[in-house]
């Protein structure tokens, strides 16, 4: 998975591989409302809500080897352009925490405006600073007239590149909040274009069953599984696997994140705060 879900700690590629890390599966929860058992099996994906939450603001701690290796700040806000529309503005922080960030320092930050009809992205911004050395400094325009994403590199000069790409191409947290925004219950596939540096990705999942997750300090959340695979023109991008769970209610609220690598066995993100 290292094109794809490069972005660091894979913001937001909802995972999860049996019980660690402050979280728990379930095979049923009580009711609040009605004092009765709800058995896993037999709960439903509900609805989404009718657009993203502006004002959503979630905090994600990541773990590796059961050490807290990192943090990812995530918030949904309103924006408004320069032609008098309103967009969403997506926005993820990432830095490393604890001994990591004495190693390997990450402060990094994605943001991605997108259309409030469509979620397709208008505008996405990347600032990665990682490693004593490693300076990323870039922005992606979204030419859907012309069906081109043009890369201006500020650490070049802002030197541009047009990279042609499909009319329903997405950024990679447009593709998130996009599978956030969908009606779908078991056993559906979504399958999106993802354009990531520079490149074109297929990107397919198929809905899996929903389970019940008991997370340390927030409680029993219903979430469905997904598991996405990339590919890049017919072939497999990268190795490694993603499992995914999200909230099964309205809110579709990614849940728990945990990415197998054939290096680093597995790094488990999971949702600390709702704030």
């Amino acid at each position: 998975m290292k094109n794809l879900f490069n972005i660091p700690f894979i913001i937001f590629c909802l995972a999860v591989s049996g019980c660690a890390g402050g979280a728990h599966f379930r095979a049923s929860r009580i009711d609040e409302a009605s004092g009765r058992e709800v058995i896993a099996g037999d709960i439903k994906i509900s609805a989404p809500s009718s657009g993203l939450k502006t004002g959503e603001h979630l905090v994600y701690n990541a773990q590796w080897l059961g050490l807290t290796v990192g943090t990812v700040d995530a918030h949904i806000d309103d924006y408004p352009s320069g032609d008098g529309k309103i967009l969403y503005k997506v926005s993820a922080a990432v830095k490393t925490a604890g001994f990591m960030a004495a190693i390997y320092p990450v402060q990094d930050s994605f943001i991605s405006y997108l259309d409030k009809d469509t979620l397709l992205p208008v505008r996405h911004e990347v600032k990665r600073r990682e490693g004593r050395h490693q300076i990323k400094d870039y922005a992606v325009e979204f030419n859907r007239r012309k069906n081109i994403a043009t890369y201006i590199d500020f650490a070049k000069g802002s030197e541009r590149e047009d990279i042609g790409i499909s009319p329903d191409s997405f950024d990679i947290l447009g593709a998130l909040c996009y599978l956030r925004s969908r009606s779908v219950k078991t056993g559906d596939r979504i399958t999106l274009s993802v354009n990531l540096n520079k490149k074109n990705y297929d990107v397919e999942g198929e809905m899996g069953e929903v389970h019940i997750i008991e997370m340390a300090k927030l409680g029993p959340f219903d979430a469905f599984s997904i598991i996405p695979y990339a590919s890049l023109r017919g072939e497999p991008a990268g190795k490694g696997r993603v499992e995914a769970y999200i909230s099964a209610g309205a809110s579709r609220v990614p849940i728990y994140i945990v990415v197998k690598g054939p290096i680093f066995t597995k790094v488990i993100i999971r949702l600390a705060h709702i704030m």
